[in-house]
């Protein structure tokens, strides 16, 4: 089996990834295979790459994945913390129970909507990737 068979096959191995992704592997006039991630937001490519093999391909679609689902997470996490910290001290370390359960259930709150903003985004990602991947 030729490398361009075996592209292929990994192609249609992640098909549902990059179709449901701006993710997408193309072969120039010369033969020549690229890996692209477009951004819609910044209207530009912030991931672009030639290969030359379909385990480099395979590779490469791996890491944008992890990258794209660590950079979900750490972007949740931060937000949470951003606004849970968004508070004044004295209502936090002021010893009174009623207050420290309120700020638990405005904690959870918080951690709940960012978990939401991210959640279809990783159910789309994770439900378009082969079962093998997972």
């Amino acid at each position: 089996m030729s490398e361009d068979e075996k592209i292929k096959m990994i192609v249609q191995k992640y098909q549902e990834y990059l179709k449901n992704n701006d993710v997408d592997v193309a072969q120039s006039e010369k033969g020549v295979w690229f890996f692209f991630v477009y951004d819609p937001t910044a209207e530009s490519y912030y991931r672009f790459f030639r290969f030359k093999t379909a385990h480099e391909l395979e590779q490469g679609i791996i890491e944008t994945v992890a990258d794209e689902l660590s950079s979900l997470l750490e972007v949740s996490v931060e937000s949470s913390f951003h606004n849970m910290d968004n508070i004044d001290l004295k209502e936090r370390y002021d010893g009174s129970c009623n207050k420290a359960l309120a700020r638990l259930v405005r904690d959870i709150k918080i951690l709940r909507g960012e978990c939401q903003k991210v959640m279809s985004r990783l159910e789309g990602i994770l439900g378009s990737l082969p079962e093998a991947f997972l």
